[in-house]
């Protein structure tokens, strides 16, 4: 059995069941996972596979941009000239994400995340950064004081540039029940 485990923070995610993934992904996404591990390339290959199906379904995809953490996305956008046209391409359109992206996707993001060693290494310099946004945390701080600390701020957003700074400290495992209709990747127009 193949199992991926990550770690988010001072918590640890469940792990993803890779044979369980390959068992029920699709006949595209099949052979990138039977190994258990997602490569760069097997990466960037299945998430253009599926932007040139989200185009081909007729959407307008954007350019691939840098997701955070190593992960990158695209948003797309449907033009219709009616509301059953409208339909049919956004239909077409979801069905490229569990096809062709949606589980490589998934343990491509559980491999980014970082051990809870390399967590607690690094939770120092994110403790000084926070500081520095004017977040008052000691070095050993937990998820928990943060969120307490960022609950009583009235712009929440001063710890972005902490984020972006330290996007591995800051990624959350994700989902290991997320099916492609939880997805976001889609922004209709």
């Amino acid at each position: 059995m193949l199992v991926v485990v990550g770690c988010s923070g001072s918590e640890q995610p469940p792990p993803l069941d890779v044979d369980s993934l390959v068992e029920s992904t699709s006949e595209y996404q099949k052979p990138l996972l039977e190994d258990g591990v997602v490569s760069a390339d097997e990466y960037e290959q299945s998430l253009l596979a599926y932007r040139t199906c989200v185009e081909d379904a007729g959407a307008t995809p954007s350019e691939i941009y840098e997701a955070g953490n190593g992960e990158k996305a695209f948003d797309y956008q449907v033009f219709a000239v009616d509301d059953e046209d409208l339909e049919r391409i956004n239909a077409l359109a979801e069905e490229c994400l569990p096809e062709y992206f949606q589980d490589v996707g998934k343990v491509w993001a559980y491999q980014q995340l970082l051990s809870p060693e390399e967590l607690q290494d690094l939770r120092p310099d994110v403790a000084e950064c926070l500081r520095g946004v004017g977040i008052d945390v000691d070095d050993d701080f937990t998820l928990d004081d943060l969120a307490a600390r960022v609950g009583e701020l009235e712009d929440q957003s001063v710890i972005q540039p902490c984020v972006q700074k330290y996007p591995g400290f800051f990624a959350v495992a994700p989902d290991p029940n997320r099916t492609d209709d939880d997805s976001n990747e889609s922004d209709d127009g």
